[in-house]
């Protein structure tokens, strides 16, 4: 078991590195990172949530929504949404109202241009070596 699993850690290590050489980084990294503020958000809606359960926040009623049909509970569509998204049958409107506004917010941060860099019209100063 020990050799097999070497041999199998060793084979997906080289085949991860050579893949990973055709990988466009920029987009790669601008997927993982929409990704990773879906998620995010998802945390901040938890944490509302629990804020809401110990009496912190109001608006402990769930908003009425029907998924029952499409995601039923246990399933591992339900459970990946749950996951990502924190849509579960107990979500309030304050956790909706959050989740869309950081979502909002922080994917515009994140995908607007980037600035030109202002190049100055001066030489660089050159250094003087310091006398000994």
């Amino acid at each position: 078991g020990l050799v097999l699993g070497l041999g199998v850690s060793v084979a997906l290590g080289v085949a991860f590195f050579k893949s990973t050489l055709k990988i466009n980084l920029p987009s790669f990294f601008k997927v993982t990172g929409i990704l990773l503020t879906i998620v995010s958000a998802g945390v901040l809606a938890a944490g509302i949530h629990e804020f809401q359960e110990i009496g912190w926040l109001p608006g402990q009623d769930a908003i009425w929504i029907n998924l029952g049909s499409v995601l039923p509970e246990g399933s591992v569509l339900a459970t990946v949404v749950a996951g990502l998204f924190n849509i579960t049958a107990t979500t309030t409107a304050l956790q909706v109202i959050a989740w869309v506004a950081y979502v909002v917010v922080v994917l515009a941060l994140f995908l607007r241009p980037a600035a030109a860099p202002v190049l100055s019209e001066q030489p660089a100063p050159t250094q003087q070596p310091a006398p000994l």
